[in-house]
């Protein structure tokens, strides 16, 4: 099963950015053990960090824009406990 691993991403510090990335990674693996295919949209914060060191980024919606797809071919949506404090829980 496809489980798309949803939580809160953005944050007033890098440090408690990379918490949240280091929670949805640790997810991740728990769900990769259990036998599923985790996605991991927090992974795209390294796309994030080299293209800002470059000059570009992308706007909040090109990402969710560029989100979507992967929610979309999920099985299931796994929410992480911070999501509450984020966009994608009215889902």
């Amino acid at each position: 099963m496809k489980v798309y691993i949803g939580g809160k991403y953005t944050e007033e510090s890098p440090e408690k950015i990379q918490a949240n990335v280091d929670l949805a990674i640790t997810t991740a693996r728990k769900v990769l053990l259990k036998g599923h295919l985790p996605i991991v949209p927090h992974l795209s914060h390294y796309l994030h960090e080299s293209w800002q060191a470059q000059g570009t980024c992308l706007s909040k919606d090109e990402w969710y824009a560029y989100d979507l797809p992967f929610m979309e071919m999920s099985d299931s949506i796994l929410l992480l406990p911070n999501c509450l404090h984020s966009l994608i829980c009215p889902l």
